[in-house]
């Protein structure tokens, strides 16, 4: 088995590791023609991970969410029985509005969102994510999901169904069928070409809606901000090492500033330590920003509440402070002043935080120095030529101490 079928792919989260072996260890045969695998990858860290394959029988290289006329051949195929046998372990379709599958799926369109799985619309208003990275326990986007449908409606989806792997008495949900939201842009485009002052305002009216409706929602709490800021930063620092001589132009620019106030970076680091975190904590979006926002006539909908895909399933599940998610947004509207080159996302921001409801406090700019850490790590990883981006704010917000 070619490696590099999977590495390759945008949905792979292990880029970085070495990769000592990958292999089948459960395979579901839906027809004579489709199967659905799950495959095992040996890291060099001893760790194995698993990943969820939709795949064409003997063409693993294939990945077959990049042929549409594979799609609803697919699930028609996978939808044929409610429980897929495969050794001891079951794939298994659970329903929560059967009526919605009473007709064939039919024509699809392969979504381009900015996502981690792998998207689905079909015609009649199903939408289809594979999670490619498999977790075991219960999964945030159907859990949260379900009690929003239920409470918060309006600009969030209607789960329809999941499939699950069960294994040794583990549980792993694979996919999950929502309801299409409508849409126009999503709102990553809608502020690209349109950075409306009034739309900004809005989008921060309708996640502090969002939030007050998750407050009601069941989680655990635990404070494990400066153990994430540990993490990053010492992921920050071997990162910036080891990439330091592949980096060009802007980006290479920004690394020799960062290093020329190392010591005055540390420091600063060293002072969040001291941060008191008084917003309220609730479940979270946990991985908010404008690709996954769509947007239609004054309308924004939140969509992929699955949350940081690399993170452990218990952790997502827990709560975390609201300011998390805001400064989650405050940083994507940095990103698109930078993707669409313009001067300035200040008004954006303030906008937005009006509507929220939030001024400037030390635990937002915590927040965002934290979420602009891992950024830096994850372009210097993944997008070396982007790093210029969250390394020139990260310098900025330890010069000034602003948002």
């Amino acid at each position: 088995m070619d490696l590099n079928t999977f590495v390759n792919q945008r949905w792979f989260l292990h880029k970085n590791n070495s990769i000592q072996k990958g292999n089948i260890v459960h395979q579901f045969d839906l027809s004579d023609e489709y199967a659905f695998c799950v495959f095992a990858f040996y890291l060099d860290s001893g760790k194995r991970v698993l990943y969820g394959y939709p795949m064409v029988k003997n063409r693993v290289d294939l990945d077959l969410m990049n042929y549409p006329e594979h799609h609803a051949l697919f699930m028609n195929a996978l939808f044929q029985k409610k429980i897929w046998s495969g050794g001891n372990a079951t794939l298994k379709i659970h329903y929560y509005d059967q009526e919605a599958f009473e007709k064939p799926f039919e024509n699809s369109i392969k979504q381009n969102l900015e996502q981690s799985n792998s998207s689905i619309l079909f015609q009649g208003g199903r939408f289809l994510k594979w999670f490619r990275f498999l977790n075991a326990g219960e999964h945030p986007e159907v859990e949260m999901g379900v009690f929003l449908q239920l409470h918060h409606s309006k600009d969030t989806a209607k789960i329809l169904a999941h499939i699950s792997y069960d294994v040794n008495g583990e549980y792993y949900v694979v996919g999950v069928i929502e309801s299409a939201l409508p849409f126009e842009k999503i709102a990553w485009d809608y502020f690209g070409e349109n950075p409306s002052e009034e739309k900004a305002y809005l989008l921060g009216t309708q996640l502090a809606s969002l939030h007050q409706t998750l407050l009601a929602m069941e989680g655990e709490f635990k404070n494990r901000e400066n153990n994430r800021l540990e993490v990053y930063w010492n992921a920050f620092q071997a990162n910036l090492k080891q990439s330091e001589s592949q980096l060009q132009g802007r980006s290479l620019e920004a690394a020799k500033r960062i290093l020329s106030k190392w010591s005055l970076i540390e420091e600063y680091v060293k002072s969040l330590e001291q941060v008191s975190f008084l917003a309220p904590v609730s479940r979270i979006h946990g991985d908010l920003h404008l690709g996954q926002i769509l947007y239609k006539k004054d309308q924004f909908y939140f969509i992929d509440f699955e949350g940081e895909p690399i993170i452990p399933l218990n952790e997502r599940r827990e709560k975390r402070s609201v300011l998390f998610d805001v400064a989650c947004m405050i940083r994507s509207f940095r990103y698109a002043k930078a993707f669409f080159k313009r001067s300035s996302s200040a008004a954006l921001e303030l906008a937005f935080l009006k509507g929220y409801g939030v001024e400037s406090s030390d635990e937002l700019r915590f927040f965002l120095f934290q979420k602009t850490l891992y950024e830096a790590s994850y372009e210097l990883n993944s997008r070396p030529d982007w790093f210029y981006i969250p390394a020139e704010d990260l310098l900025n917000h330890v010069l000034t101490n602003q948002l």
